[in-house]
């Protein structure tokens, strides 16, 4: 894929739609072995499946920039997608002597639920980088800056407007929002070599660097003050859970779950990248996480306090992505080929639903509980889906 490298789909390092993508680093754990990708068309209408009837339309198609997925509100009211020039991997990773953008702008689409469309609504007037996470009132974005800073900005959905809550002489980046509002954020100082993790609780903040350590891509749980980060040291990366309230709570809840060595920050940024870090849409009723298992080569899901080992549930071989399903046991689960419920109690326990590759993103509103991505070459098609109740 030309600029397709850049894409969640080739971040993952499990397969690529064209020439160019980069790959994830090799470990002691054998690659699950998929078919190639089909691009059978979305159903516009309702359809029963085996073990369910599900509703779902096209939205439209939009260009993107082939480097990040869209944001979406958690009302699934609005759209944030990258478009333009794709940032370069040092940009994406927040590399020292990255020169600021200049090409890559953003866009923001309103989406109608009642009439089943999306239009155009604002572009942002400035180069900036999409960040991770969103709220009801706005998006985070990133702004790299002249003298090697980078800034983390909310940008309104309305308005267009940005809004700068970092700002200073450091690299601030993988910005989270979390149930409360609370902030989560890496950070390398000027003139430093590793990233720490920085925490805004309300009026406090409170930090955490490790020697020779990148702490990297937060993400809180949806539960109270439940916060996920990568811990990167001397190639051995490792999933860390704690309690993001304070410095002491943190370090007396902290659980790791190792997941691979040899790794790098891409490792990391694949990882989690898919996943979008806005905590009112992720929440459920388990305090866990879905992630891209670099090892393993698929998607899992890790609840730190379900038993004694604390081992991660492998999702279906193959996925790239994956969102908390209809219901408190199920998980929407997307893999180059389908997309699929998956039972939590019984992983074996599977029903396709929709053929082609449908990455998943949960939303508030009823109406239009999902929306589903399918990347293509520098456009993205957007469609609204939901499964209906039996009858």
């Amino acid at each position: 894929m030309i600029l397709l490298r850049y894409s969640l789909l080739a971040l993952t390092g499990t397969f690529c739609l064209t020439l160019g993508c980069q790959t994830t680093p090799q470990s002691d754990q054998a690659e699950d072995e998929t078919p190639a990708i089909g691009m059978t068309p979305v159903p516009t209408s309702q359809t029963a499946v085996s073990g369910a009837t599900i509703a779902v339309w096209k939205l439209g198609s939009i260009e993107y920039d082939m480097a990040v997925l869209p944001l979406i509100s958690p009302n699934g009211r609005f759209l944030a997608v990258e478009s333009g020039v794709a940032p370069t991997w040092p940009m994406l990773l927040a590399q020292p002597g990255v020169e600021p953008s200049s090409s890559t702008r953003i866009k923001i689409w309103k989406i109608d639920p009642v009439n089943r469309t999306m239009k155009h609504h604002q572009t942002v007037d400035q180069p900036l980088l999409l960040g991770r996470a969103s709220t009801d009132d706005g998006f985070l974005v990133e702004s790299l800056r002249a003298d090697g800073a980078r800034w983390i900005g909310m940008v309104h959905w309305n308005s267009g407007n940005v809004d700068w809550i970092i700002r200073n002489e450091h690299t601030n980046t993988q910005a989270a929002i979390g149930p409360s509002g609370q902030l989560a954020y890496s950070r390398r100082l000027r003139g430093g070599s590793n990233f720490e993790l920085v925490v805004r609780t309300g009026a406090s903040q409170w930090v955490q660097n490790e020697p020779s350590t990148n702490l990297l891509m937060p993400i809180w749980s949806g539960h109270n003050d439940g916060l996920f980060y990568v811990s990167l040291k001397n190639g051995l990366l490792d999933l860390v859970y704690a309690e993001g309230s304070s410095a002491a709570a943190a370090r007396q809840s902290r659980r790791k779950l190792p997941l691979t060595r040899n790794a790098t920050i891409d490792t990391a940024y694949q990882m989690l990248i898919g996943q979008p870090a806005s905590a009112t849409v992720i929440s459920n009723a388990r305090e866990s996480l879905l992630f891209f298992h670099p090892s393993r080569h698929r998607m899992a899901m890790w609840a730190p306090f379900a038993g004694p080992e604390f081992a991660p549930l492998l999702l279906a071989p193959g996925s790239i992505g994956a969102s908390t399903g209809p219901t408190l046991d199920t998980v929407l689960v997307a893999t180059k080929t389908q997309l699929i419920r998956q039972s939590l109690e019984d992983v074996n326990s599977r029903v396709s639903l929709i053929s082609g590759l449908e990455i998943p993103r949960a939303t508030a509103n009823a109406q239009v509980p999902y929306l589903l991505f399918s990347p293509k070459e520098r456009t993205i098609a957007i469609s609204a889906f939901r499964e209906l109740p039996d009858k």
